[in-house]
């Protein structure tokens, strides 16, 4: 029995049709749940969205290439709009695809619509950069093949690099991020060969411990590892230097997941055949038809996410980690930049820092 996902006017609807449907019986559900009338409807699916041809209602399901679980996009005009027009009968006469959302240089890592105005100078990068996100109320997106390359904000609380993750990799599951962080520390205890000690900075035990903690940032490494663990190719793109960082690309993966990375900061990076809403949209997203990895040979989203990367540049949505102004929470040492932070910490143990103006 087939199960498919109605995007309408009306929302998101959920289609359970017998296996011996005809294309009428889809259709004679989707006017009934969306409320539209057959003149002018639209139906479209796959990737990139093509239309259904709506011609010969007779036509078996399973000939349309519609599968189970298929998300189906549904516009038209409403039945009000067009009451008294004559509805002709529904007998009729005798790519490659990403995986869609289903549950399943980065720390030492046409224009777009809908962005913020670029804040005034004189605040610190972060906190600007923080302004920025919390004033992303509407989607920030570009144009991309039949759809839209969109930014998904991550929430600031020191896991943004997991929920990132976590919507690319388990999109209708937002409240899982926790779960990439025992995935991460899972692979890393696997294979001690590619995450020695010299690459970790301490032994496997302790980095696993403390990626654990719900505290504790993700980047390159965690990110190696999950390429590891999900095989697929992992891309942070810097919004600051616009360079790729790419995670598993020799591996020889079918697919990618693409994150946008500021600095101290994470998001993801999804694809959707309908355009954003203006409206304000937050964390946690419907990502019901958003398509959140991408075929390897799609090299167009890489070009999509360098333009977005890009606008959000102009925006100054990105920390300039190496000249930003920190302070000990535990000495309250002045620092300049990541590297003297880190500096710090190996000489004293400390690991409690704090942004500041000068």
């Amino acid at each position: 029995m087939p199960v498919l996902r109605l995007r309408t006017p009306r929302g998101v609807h959920t289609l359970a049709l017998d296996d011996a449907a005809t294309l009428k019986d889809l259709l004679d559900a989707i006017l009934e749940k969306a409320g539209l009338a057959l003149p002018g409807l639209s139906v479209r699916f796959g990737y990139p969205p093509r239309a259904l041809a709506l011609d010969d209602a007779s036509r078996p399901l399973s000939s349309l290439g519609i599968v189970n679980g298929e998300a189906l996009i549904v516009s038209g005009e409403s039945t009000s709009e067009t009451a008294g027009a004559q509805v002709p009968s529904l007998a009729g006469p005798g790519r490659r695809s990403p995986t869609r959302a289903t549950s399943a240089a980065l720390p030492t890592v046409p224009p777009a619509r809908g962005r913020p105005e670029a804040l005034p100078a004189g605040k610190s990068d972060e906190r600007r950069a923080k302004r920025v996100r919390k004033d992303i109320a509407a989607s920030v997106y570009v144009p991309a093949q039949s759809g839209w390359l969109v930014l998904r904000v991550a929430p600031d609380d020191n896991a943004c690099f997991f929920h990132a993750l976590n919507m690319t990799l388990r999109p209708t599951q937002p409240g899982a991020a926790s779960e990439l962080r025992a995935l991460v520390a899972n692979t890393i205890m696997a294979d001690p060969a590619k995450f020695d000690e010299a690459t970790l900075g301490c032994t496997r035990e302790e980095y696993a411990r403390k990626i654990s903690l719900p505290k504790s940032w993700g980047g390159a490494i965690d990110a190696l590892a999950i390429s590891d663990a999900v095989k697929v190719e992992v891309v942070a793109v810097d919004i600051q230097t616009g360079q790729m960082h790419r995670f598993g690309e020799d591996r020889g993966y079918e697919q990618r997941i693409i994150l946008i990375y500021g600095g101290l900061h994470f998001d993801a990076v999804t694809f959707t055949p309908i355009e954003p809403s203006t409206e304000i949209s937050r964390f946690p997203y419907d990502l019901s038809f958003d398509t959140t990895m991408f075929d390897l040979r799609d090299e167009w989203v890489l070009a999509a996410a360098a333009e977005l990367a890009k606008d959000l540049r102009d925006k100054k949505y990105f920390t300039d980690v190496a000249n930003f102004t920190l302070r000990c929470g535990q000495c309250f040492t002045g620092l300049v930049g990541e590297k003297e932070a880190r500096q710090h910490a190996s000489q004293t143990g400390h690991s409690s820092f704090e942004e500041y103006d000068k």
